[in-house]
């Protein structure tokens, strides 16, 4: 069973633990809303680096790989116990600590 945050129309929210969310609340009777899956968040591997995965991301690689803003990623990035590091005014994510971050948040990240 996975867990779903609903946003529908007037930006209501509900969360809903179904593997078919969409069949489900379309039989609950609603024709319009949103899904995003809040449990199951895993970091995917990069493709294009091959045996060089990179280490470090940058913020705007964070936001690219969590289908996030921008600014969303910067904000993560202020959290005290996010797993980043400043190197002069440039910041950097470390990958392996990040996938034990979400896990210990459970995929809710704001």
């Amino acid at each position: 069973m996975r867990k779903w945050r609903v946003t529908l129309p007037g930006n209501k929210h509900f969360e809903l633990e179904s593997d078919n969310p969409g069949a489900d609340l379309t039989a609950q009777g609603y024709d319009a809303f949103g899904l995003m899956e809040i449990t199951g968040l895993t970091i995917p591997e990069n493709p294009d680096t091959g045996d060089q995965e990179v280490q470090l991301l940058t913020p705007p690689q964070l936001a690219a790989l969590w289908q996030i803003g921008k600014n969303t990623a910067y904000e993560l990035c202020h959290r005290e116990d996010f797993p980043c590091v400043r190197i002069g005014r440039s910041i950097r994510i470390n990958r392996s600590q990040l996938q034990s971050w979400l896990d210990k948040h459970g995929g809710i990240l704001l």
